[in-house]
């Protein structure tokens, strides 16, 4: 079984936003994963800042395979490396992936932090 949990990096100094997928969202982002664009070759996207407000998503995903860390920031999916696979990189064009995974959260993060993380 897969489990998947989301933080919204957002603050600093506080607790920021976390949440479970419910097992059909797991299997809906999963389907999502699949079709996001390869950049496995491509140039790194502009680094993500420190500075205050939202900087990205923080996903860790547990399947039997072991625990897999996710970070979905500026347009891109990061993969960290999971045993001895090579770190991935993912397009997220349009935000569309992100945008997804944060409605998910509507209860963690609340209506106005959500649609202000969405526009």
């Amino acid at each position: 079984m897969t489990t998947i949990s989301v933080e919204a990096d957002v603050y600093s100094g506080l607790q920021n936003p976390v949440w479970d997928l419910e097992p059909a969202e797991a299997v809906r982002f999963l389907a999502l994963v699949a079709q996001l664009g390869s950049l496995d070759h491509a140039p790194a996207p502009a680094p993500i800042t420190a500075g205050l407000g939202y900087r990205r998503l923080k996903i860790t995903m547990t399947t039997e395979r072991g625990v897999q860390r996710i970070v979905v920031a500026n347009g891109h999916v990061f993969f960290h490396p999971l045993h001895d696979e090579p770190p991935r990189q993912r397009s997220d064009d349009g935000r569309a992936f992100e945008r997804w995974v944060l409605r998910t959260g509507k209860e963690a993060l609340g209506e106005e932090m959500l649609n202000a993380l969405l526009s």
